[in-house]
Protein backbone atom coordinates (compact mmCIF):
# COMPACT_ATOMS: atom_id res chain seq x y z
CA UNK A 1 0.00 0.00 0.00
CA UNK A 2 1.80 3.09 -1.24
CA UNK A 3 -0.70 5.45 0.40
CA UNK A 4 1.41 5.31 3.58
CA UNK A 5 4.00 7.60 1.99
CA UNK A 6 3.92 11.27 2.87
CA UNK A 7 4.36 13.82 0.06
CA UNK A 8 7.72 14.73 1.60
CA UNK A 9 8.85 11.09 1.39
CA UNK A 10 7.79 10.84 -2.27
CA UNK A 11 9.81 13.96 -3.10
CA UNK A 12 12.80 12.49 -1.25
CA UNK A 13 12.51 9.18 -3.12
CA UNK A 14 12.20 10.97 -6.47
CA UNK A 15 15.17 13.27 -5.85
CA UNK A 16 17.32 10.43 -4.45
CA UNK A 17 16.47 8.33 -7.50
CA UNK A 18 17.64 11.11 -9.81
CA UNK A 19 20.88 11.48 -7.85
CA UNK A 20 21.55 7.72 -7.83
CA UNK A 21 20.96 7.49 -11.58
CA UNK A 22 23.27 10.45 -12.14
CA UNK A 23 25.96 8.68 -10.09
CA UNK A 24 25.49 5.51 -12.15
CA UNK A 25 26.03 7.44 -15.38
CA UNK A 26 29.02 9.40 -14.08
CA UNK A 27 30.88 6.92 -11.91
CA UNK A 28 29.84 3.29 -11.83
CA UNK A 29 29.89 1.78 -15.34
CA UNK A 30 26.79 -0.17 -14.26
CA UNK A 31 24.72 -2.19 -16.67
CA UNK A 32 21.75 -2.63 -14.31
CA UNK A 33 19.88 -0.44 -11.86
CA UNK A 34 17.08 -1.45 -9.51
CA UNK A 35 14.68 0.64 -7.45
CA UNK A 36 12.99 -1.57 -4.87
CA UNK A 37 10.25 -0.24 -2.56
CA UNK A 38 8.99 -2.48 0.23
CA UNK A 39 6.18 -1.51 2.60
CA UNK A 40 6.16 -3.32 5.92
CA UNK A 41 3.90 -2.92 8.96
CA UNK A 42 5.85 -0.02 10.49
CA UNK A 43 8.53 0.94 7.99
CA UNK A 44 9.06 1.64 4.33
CA UNK A 45 12.34 0.45 2.79
CA UNK A 46 13.55 2.05 -0.43
CA UNK A 47 16.62 0.55 -2.07
CA UNK A 48 18.53 2.04 -5.00
CA UNK A 49 20.97 -0.56 -6.32
CA UNK A 50 23.37 -0.88 -9.23
CA UNK A 51 25.89 -3.47 -10.35
CA UNK A 52 28.59 -0.93 -11.08
CA UNK A 53 32.29 -1.36 -10.64
CA UNK A 54 34.22 1.54 -9.18
CA UNK A 55 37.53 2.05 -7.43
CA UNK A 56 38.03 0.14 -4.17
CA UNK A 57 37.27 3.10 -1.92
CA UNK A 58 34.79 5.88 -2.27
CA UNK A 59 34.33 9.24 -0.67
CA UNK A 60 31.03 10.91 -0.03
CA UNK A 61 30.83 14.11 -1.98
CA UNK A 62 28.02 16.50 -2.75
CA UNK A 63 25.62 13.96 -4.29
CA UNK A 64 25.75 11.33 -1.54
CA UNK A 65 25.67 14.01 1.15
CA UNK A 66 22.56 15.47 -0.48
CA UNK A 67 20.90 12.03 -0.47
CA UNK A 68 21.60 11.70 3.25
CA UNK A 69 20.35 15.21 4.01
CA UNK A 70 17.13 14.77 2.03
CA UNK A 71 16.43 11.47 3.73
CA UNK A 72 16.91 12.95 7.20
CA UNK A 73 14.67 15.91 6.33
CA UNK A 74 11.97 13.41 5.30
CA UNK A 75 12.37 11.78 8.74
CA UNK A 76 14.22 8.76 7.40
CA UNK A 77 17.55 7.00 7.76
CA UNK A 78 20.09 6.47 5.01
CA UNK A 79 22.61 3.66 4.59
CA UNK A 80 25.23 3.61 1.84
CA UNK A 81 27.08 0.43 0.96
CA UNK A 82 29.62 -0.33 -1.74
CA UNK A 83 30.74 -3.87 -2.42
CA UNK A 84 32.14 -5.98 -5.23
CA UNK A 85 28.54 -6.50 -6.38
CA UNK A 86 27.82 -2.80 -6.84
CA UNK A 87 26.54 0.19 -4.93
CA UNK A 88 23.46 0.31 -2.72
CA UNK A 89 21.69 3.24 -1.09
CA UNK A 90 18.96 2.22 1.35
CA UNK A 91 16.41 4.60 2.87
CA UNK A 92 14.22 3.58 5.80
CA UNK A 93 11.12 5.59 6.70
CA UNK A 94 8.77 5.08 9.64
CA UNK A 95 5.07 5.68 9.27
Amino acid sequence: DLSNFSPEQWVCIHDNLKECLTNVLKHSNATEFLLNIQVFKKIIKVEYKDNGRTSPGFEKHLGLNAIEERTVKAKGRCFINKSENGFVVTNIFNY
